[in-house]
């Protein structure tokens, strides 16, 4: 007994000491946040971050803050200001790891529930959630009746540490499903009979290649209440009165959550797309908010197929069919947009000629081509993502995707709507007529940055250019929304919905013979 007691005793001053710490980190990150600006320098912003590690008693713990002090620092100055001008006291010393941050509101209740498409959508799913505490009967119980799931599957486990996060992911990915068949289950841990609060349900994909399939597309969605009317629109896609979703997955091209490394954000975002994303395939590519850590957070909390082409071994890009569309994940993310590895002879290149080769062989079952990722090629306003990356990017990939002949590149990042007509090298190559593009012989590009963040949406001045076919700048309400792609063996068809007053804002069709 005394023992116990004196342990109990140990336990209590560490967590005093710890919450101190926290306390005395909270008032010295508030006077920098209070005082830095557009002319602090890295290593101001190092020495400071720095200066904050100091206060940590424990030796490990202190290096360990240090360790991640560059990376933090250098996320702060390339994003801008603005982004440390988003934290609090409190988050900037979570994200130091100096104050810890826990996942979820119960301990052993299951939630952030969501689902992806595995290697083959026709047959497996990949299932994901949360959970406080570590357990060890973690499962998912499933089958094609709602009262009777009389099938398993055993998840692996994983979790991370950036940011002070705690937490335990939960891994499944349920193999030999039927294509085309809806299967209800639910998640949780049956030594404690903790389970989800709903019993979730999805619909694999069809075998056939000529099944009508619809896809919602965006990029740049939050947390915050500025997602609040896209998240809403979505929902009213997928939970209808008949029962069924009207639409098949979601693709999210980049920067989810805006959590800037503060992992609370993470989960606050998890939970508020769980009643989208646990009923329909939840597909995503990083952006540049996603960087931090290395991409910890997305690289757990996400689970992708590989591709076509060959593994991809990458969280950052891969492939998948589905019905009659070939879409590629693609990522210039890397070294903070410098992508070294999507040069030509570099290995997300070569992956991806690969993987395009691959496609454009196989239209007699995949019609069509379409690539998406955060950071776009064809974009007219004057900011610096589209008048100094894109056409580097455009140097990079473009010849690739004009060669084999793909149909829609989605991309985001700038936080407003365009869509171009089919172009190759800022040449027009064809028009349409009426809304339809009979066989173009370039891709269109998107940009798609409006599911709603905090940075808000970006009314920029735009050059005259010949390929830009619409934008939305200076609609009110605030466009916010997304896009649905919806395709067949005959044609594809995409519509922009602007989620305030769920209008159509922009709609197009592909049609090739």
């Amino acid at each position: 007994m005394k023992l116990y007691t004196f342990l109990v005793i140990l336990i209590c001053v560490s967590y005093s000491n710890q919450s101190l710490v926290c306390q005395e980190c909270q008032v010295l990150a508030d006077d920098f946040l209070s005082i830095v600006t557009e002319n602090s320098t890295y290593s101001h912003i190092v020495k400071t971050l720095d200066s904050l590690c100091e206060i940590i008693d424990n030796k490990i713990e202190k290096e360990l803050c240090k360790k991640e002090v560059p990376n933090i620092a250098t996320f702060i100055f390339n994003e801008g200001i603005f982004v440390s001008h988003g934290y609090s006291g409190f988050s900037l010393c979570a994200i130091l790891s100096i104050c810890d941050q826990y996942c979820c509101q119960l301990p052993y209740r299951p939630e952030q529930v969501h689902i992806s498409v595995g290697d083959d959508p026709t047959s497996t799913m990949v299932v994901q959630w949360v959970v406080g505490t570590k357990t060890n009967n973690q499962q998912v119980q499933y089958g094609v009746d709602p009262s009777n799931l009389n099938m398993v599957k055993v998840p692996e486990y994983s979790t991370y540490t950036a940011g002070g996060w705690h937490g335990s992911i939960y891994t499944a990915t349920l193999d030999n499903l039927a294509p085309n068949t809806t299967y209800y289950y639910r998640v949780g841990d049956t030594g404690l009979n903790e389970f989800s609060t709903h019993k979730y349900y999805f619909t694999t994909a069809p075998a056939s290649t000529t099944s009508l399939t619809r896809f919602a597309m965006y990029g740049d969605m939050g947390a915050l209440d500025v997602s609040d009317a896209t998240i809403f629109r979505l929902g009213e896609l997928v939970h209808t009165k008949s029962g069924k979703p009207v639409i098949d997955a979601i693709l999210h091209a980049g920067d989810i959550s805006y959590a800037n490394g503060y992992q609370s954000i993470w989960d606050q975002y998890m939970r508020k797309i769980e009643y989208i994303a646990g009923y329909i395939p939840y597909m995503t590519a990083p952006g540049n908010h996603e960087v931090i850590f290395d991409f910890a957070a997305y690289k757990h909390r996400f689970a992708m197929p590989s591709g076509i082409a060959e593994n991809s071994r990458s969280p950052f890009y891969y492939s998948f069919d589905y019905g009659s569309v070939h879409f590629i994940s693609f990522s210039f993310e890397q070294d903070f947009g410098i992508a070294p590895e999507m040069h030509p002879g570099g290995r997300e290149y070569e992956w991806l000629k690969n993987d395009l080769i691959i496609a454009n062989n196989n239209r007699d079952k995949q019609k069509w081509i379409v690539l998406f990722g955060h950071r776009p090629l064809y974009c007219s306003d004057i900011s610096f993502p589209c008048q100094i990356e894109a056409p580097r990017y455009r140097v990079d990939i473009e010849d690739l995707l004009y060669q084999y002949g793909v149909d829609i590149f989605v991309g985001a990042h700038v936080h407003n709507y365009e869509s171009t007509y089919p172009v190759y090298q800022e040449k027009v190559v064809s028009k349409d007529d009426d809304g339809i593009y009979i066989n173009p012989s370039a891709p269109i590009y998107l940009v798609v940055g409006t599911g709603g963040n905090k940075e808000d949406y970006e009314y920029e001045e735009h050059i005259s250019a010949t390929w830009s076919r619409t934008t939305l700048d200076g609609k009110v309400p605030i466009p916010w929304g997304f896009g649905i792609l919806e395709a067949d063996s005959s044609a594809l068809t995409w519509t922009y919905i602007e989620a305030q007053t769920n209008t159509i804002g922009d709609q197009f069709t592909i049609q090739k013979n």
